[in-house]
């Protein structure tokens, strides 16, 4: 499991009852070397993130499904990937350019569909598996129906409208391009976070938060594990964003330059 893995993977990968072992955040030469140290009868499954919150950075899932043997799998927490990448929306499965029945990926409703809930996109064989044998699922309240039939509609709308994702794409690239502009360095990842670090052992969130908020700009503090990092102030780009919105956030951050780095 990739270090920075969502604390739900981590939770997941206890549940399994074997052996757990670490890799390097997106550091496939650490997986790999932990991957050749398993006996030639293991059945190894790496979990990981598509696209981690925390920063936005996208998961190696190509490299990391190669090196994994025939009988291994692949477990992808898709959350904040899907409804936002590849050139379906199918997310950061499709964006890697992989497929393989061995490849599993959990989705959230709550962020791009908008809803509530969540699925797992796998095979018919394992997805009746799941059905069937897990505690977790049978024993759970099915989602309502109109969140049902709501979840249905808004991934027809994004099968059939990708104005919604071309307007994501512009104004995260807006926002990084000023960003960068004013001197603000910013990673090139194809993701709408956009993480900025507190510079200074004697800054802290909550004063940044207070400065941005005198700007017009509310910072929601990340609390939960698999967050933001520690010191670091965190914005998801929305497609509804307007561009005033847009660049008041820009010259908010620009003008606390002093206090923030990108991370």
């Amino acid at each position: 499991i990739d270090q920075r893995a969502h604390a739900s993977l981590v939770d997941a990968a206890r549940m399994l009852r074997c052996s757990v072992a670490m890799f390097r955040h997106r550091d496939c030469a650490d997986l790999e070397r932990r991957l050749r140290r398993l006996p030639q009868t293991s059945r190894p499954i790496v979990l990981t993130d598509g696209l981690f919150a925390r920063d936005g950075a996208i998961a190696p899932l190509a490299e990391q499904f190669r090196l994994i043997s025939r009988r291994g799998w692949l477990l992808v927490d898709d959350a904040h990937g899907f409804g936002v990448l590849g050139a379906n929306g199918r997310g950061s499965v499709e964006h890697a350019g992989v497929c393989s029945p061995r490849i599993v990926q959990s989705v959230t409703l709550s962020k791009a569909v908008g809803v509530f809930g969540g699925a797992v996109l796998t095979t018919g064989k394992l997805a009746s598996h799941i059905r069937f044998r897990s505690r977790l699922f049978g024993g759970s309240t099915p989602m309502p129906l109109p969140l049902a039939a709501a979840a249905i509609e808004a991934l027809r709308v994004l099968r059939s409208d990708k104005t919604r994702r071309r307007r994501l794409w512009a104004n995260a690239s807006r926002v990084k391009a000023a960003l960068r502009g004013a001197g603000i360095e910013v990673p090139e990842t194809p993701s709408p976070v956009v993480a900025v670090r507190i510079a200074g052992e004697k800054a802290s969130v909550k004063e940044l938060n207070r400065r941005l908020r005198a700007r017009g700009i509310y910072s929601a503090p990340n609390r939960y594990p698999g967050g933001a990092p520690v010191g670091c102030c965190r914005f998801v780009i929305s497609s509804e964003h307007s561009p005033d919105q847009l660049d008041r956030l820009v010259s908010a951050i620009a003008g606390l330059k002093e206090t923030v780095t990108a991370t």
